[in-house]
């Protein structure tokens, strides 16, 4: 029964200090490493976020000059005019606009794409129905 008469009064005073010495120690050590790898842990998460959020400023970055190129490219002369017959087939009054349909697709199949008034559409797709006889 040795292991029982360690903490026993006849154990030397000096070696017994010294075991809680060393076992006060390990605890500390096994807190400080369990926190050590904590922060290593969260540093690495952290990381990651970062980059994720470099790449969404990067693209951020590039879409803010794009706009600004599109913005600074509308204020030349003639260029928002332009962009607003293309994009949204827009006319001044007195202008008459031409559709150009190429062979392959039916005049009734042009109407119903352009983007006018649903009833003007209708009418207008029967009427060229009615003239060519279908």
């Amino acid at each position: 029964m040795k292991f029982f008469n360690f903490f026993q009064s006849d154990f030397d005073h000096s070696i017994r200090r010294r075991f809680i010495a060393l076992i006060l120690v390990l605890f500390v050590g096994a807190f400080f490493t369990k926190t050590v790898i904590q922060l290593y842990q969260k540093s690495k998460i952290l990381g990651v976020e970062r980059e994720k959020k470099e790449l969404k400023l990067h693209a951020l970055i590039s879409e803010r000059e794009r706009l600004e190129n599109e913005i600074d490219f509308l204020k030349r002369n003639g260029a928002m005019e332009r962009e607003a017959k293309a994009r949204l087939n827009l006319k001044k009054e007195g202008e008459n606009i031409v559709v150009v349909v190429p062979a392959e697709k039916s005049v009734a199949a042009v109407a119903e794409s352009l983007p006018v008034e649903i009833s003007f559409q209708k009418r207008f797709g029967k009427l060229i129905l009615w003239m060519f006889g279908f």
